[in-house]
């Protein structure tokens, strides 16, 4: 563990030498998800704009880590590539600082490529109550007290749940570069994320579904 903080540190230390503030603060929050670094005023902007998110890991940093093991080491077989992308999925993990929204991508990716490697087909409704299980089963206290861990499952129910209601009502809009898709996308998880945000930050952005 201080092995992996020490070599965030050393590339949060080589990004302030590439990048002038607030430019390095802002690419460290998007590789590492470290925020500590990013001005308050910028982070007033973030919450205005309903894109705090974005310098927040998540599945989507996942996904790339598991996509790229599996690019890299195309050569090798296919198991192989599997326990690879599972080690590089957690030692990633504890690089970024191992916080729920990390951890609930994590382990989601790893049951997700366990079904692929055993031919099996990957339920995604059982992949997020075995997730919160394992989550809640290690740490009970997140379910109630750790609005990361709620804001995460909650917005990849929406997508699960919430989308194809959604969909129902967006199919005359242009499929065209992903617009459609991420309308829906930002809708479905928006809207049940948003109780949770109102409840704990008291503000409510107009503009984040547009900026999203």
């Amino acid at each position: 563990w201080s092995g992996m903080l020490y070599l965030q540190n050393q590339f949060m230390e080589r990004l302030n030498r590439l990048f002038p503030e607030p430019h390095a603060s802002f690419e460290a929050g998007l590789l590492v998800g470290a925020r500590k670094g990013i001005a308050p005023e910028l982070m007033d902007q973030f919450n205005i704009a309903g894109l705090t998110h974005i310098i927040a890991i998540s599945g989507y940093n996942i996904t790339i880590v598991i996509a790229a093991v599996m690019w890299m080491l195309v050569f090798l077989p296919r198991r192989t590539r599997f326990w690879v992308a599972m080690g590089a999925i957690v030692l990633f993990t504890l690089f970024v600082g191992a916080s729920p929204s990390v951890v609930r991508a994590a382990i989601m990716g790893i049951l997700g490529l366990i079904a692929l490697n055993t031919g099996r087909q990957n339920n995604i409704h059982l992949t997020v109550l075995w997730t919160a299980f394992f989550m809640i089963f290690w740490n009970p206290k997140i379910l109630w007290w750790d609005i990361g861990f709620q804001l995460s499952f909650l917005a990849v129910l929406g997508l699960i749940y919430v989308a194809p209601l959604f969909k129902k009502y967006t199919e005359k809009l242009p499929a065209a570069f992903g617009m459609r898709e991420a309308i829906v996308m930002t809708l479905s998880a928006q809207v049940m994320a948003l109780p949770i945000i109102l409840y704990n930050f008291e503000r409510l952005s107009l503009i984040a579904p547009v900026s999203n």
